[in-house]
């Protein structure tokens, strides 16, 4: 969430405020294109073709969860220590302040109660029944694609994974590229990491190292490791990847009904290797006595 502290006047003494929001869904959209930036530029055109006073510029730059946007509680929080105003505020298109027919039927509520007005370069989105009826059929329609495209975008997942794809997020040590003849995107080893973490799998399954945390340690520790992702590593995700069976080339899921097969992607460690790993954390095996980790690493 950013809050952009532009602000112009125009003067007059019935000015009329504004606040804008603009929000992006997926970290596509943050990372290339302008979505965010086209948004912001059509809203603020729009502001000053209305001869409004924008007070301030909110987004948000991802969806995560529907009900915990920063920048649209921001705006709230502005209005409730301002409310001797009566704010506009502007955003491109209905779908940016909400897709989803219930939540908005509760954002909406907050608008009313702090005496906004919702507007778009294209909409005025008024108090009155035809407005209203507008309106919801703009959130109904948003609803419906944002359900629909879910829908495909699972039912894309599933084929593939079925087919022996893996379609989840890439598992440390891996990234996706694009690898003829599969026609889409593919796991292939990311190196120096890949190495390291095969150094890691074997030395759990092995029992060179005894628990998740000597696995954290050696990971955190090592020189080929990099720095930036080695803090970022917490003790779950280590569990995570010692239970991923995407390392032993296998991919499926259990939700989906889809049982594991091989893959086409590389494996990093053998399946009796993974096996073993499985066997370790669900205390079936033994592990001998622990080496030294620091001669490696002092």
């Amino acid at each position: 969430m950013k809050i952009i502290k532009e602000k112009y006047s125009n003067g007059r003494p019935d000015t009329k405020f504004a606040l804008i929001y603009a929000r992006v869904s997926s970290k596509k959209q943050v990372v290339s294109g302008d979505g965010l930036s086209s948004q912001l530029t059509s809203c603020m055109s729009y502001a000053q073709s209305m001869q409004y006073e924008v007070e301030g510029v909110y987004t948000d730059d991802l969806s995560g969860s529907a009900r915990n946007r920063a920048g649209l509680e921001a705006i709230f929080t502005h209005m409730k220590a301002n409310s001797d105003k009566i704010y506009r505020i502007i955003f491109d298109h209905i779908n940016r302040f909400s897709r989803d027919v219930y939540l908005h039927g509760d954002l909406r509520r907050i608008v009313d109660d702090l005496g906004g007005i919702l507007e778009s370069p294209n909409m005025i989105y008024g108090n009155d029944s035809s407005s209203r009826l507008v309106e919801n059929m703009s959130v109904v329609v948003s609803d419906y694609q944002r359900v629909h495209n879910k829908e495909q975008t699972n039912s894309r997942m599933r084929s593939r994974l079925t087919n022996g794809y893996a379609v989840f997020s890439a598992p440390i040590g891996y990234i996706y590229e694009r690898v003829s003849p599969h026609g889409g995107k593919v796991l292939v080893r990311e190196e120096p990491v890949a190495s390291v973490v095969v150094e890691a799998l074997e030395g759990y399954a092995s029992g060179y190292f005894e628990t998740a945390a000597d696995v954290l340690h050696f990971c955190r520790e090592h020189p080929l490791f990099p720095k930036s992702r080695a803090g970022k590593i917490a003790h779950q995700r280590i569990g995570n990847m010692l239970r991923n069976p995407a390392y032993a080339g296998l991919v499926g899921s259990l939700p989906w009904g889809i049982p594991f097969r091989v893959g086409h992607h590389e494996s990093l460690i053998s399946i009796e290797t993974y096996q073993c790993i499985q066997d370790r954390l669900s205390g079936i095996g033994r592990a001998p006595k622990r080496r030294n980790l620091e001669a490696d690493f002092p």
